[in-house]
């Protein structure tokens, strides 16, 4: 596919969930899909496509309404698409649910293969009172698969003069 073609997939993707089209979501995931979100929340790190659907089934509970999803810049390239977005959606405790996105996905057969959402998860742990945010912390996972260059130096000194 081009890296337009894997642009319009990614963002059909989003589109379809933010519709509530959840079979056309889960039909444009390869079967290998993974996803991650960082941090060491029970939902951070790693999951695979029933993860991430029971992940999003049980927060989905606690919206209130519809959910907004807007896209900024967004830059593909090969097998991979970048884009920046923010999202706004209010809770069922009145709360308000406003944060912002960097998405790396990955495209292969046609299909999203892998998704990582960088979002502030401190927001998210402060916004959201669910088990998936809140309940006991999990070791981080890495979200790189393969270092391509490793730097280390004497950072502490470095600001300081």
């Amino acid at each position: 596919m081009t890296p337009g073609a894997n642009t319009e997939l990614v963002l059909s993707w989003y589109e379809a969930q933010v519709m509530g089209d959840a079979k056309r979501a889960f039909d444009l995931l390869h079967e290998e899909f993974r996803w991650y979100l960082p941090g060491n929340m029970p939902m951070s790190g790693w999951t695979d496509r029933d993860g991430y659907f029971a992940a999003g089934e049980s927060l989905g509970r606690l919206a209130a309404g519809p959910i907004t999803m807007r896209f900024g810049e967004v830059t593909a390239q090969d097998d991979r698409v970048l884009i920046e977005a923010e999202s706004e959606l209010d809770l069922v405790d009145g709360g308000r649910y406003t944060n912002s996105y960097i998405i790396s996905a990955r495209i292969r057969d046609g299909k999203i293969i892998e998704i990582k959402e960088f979002m502030d998860t401190l927001h998210l742990y402060q916004t959201i009172d669910a088990p998936l945010v809140r309940g006991e912390p999990k070791k981080r996972e890495t979200h790189i698969d393969h270092v391509t260059k490793t730097f280390t130096g004497e950072f502490s000194n470095q600001y300081t003069g």
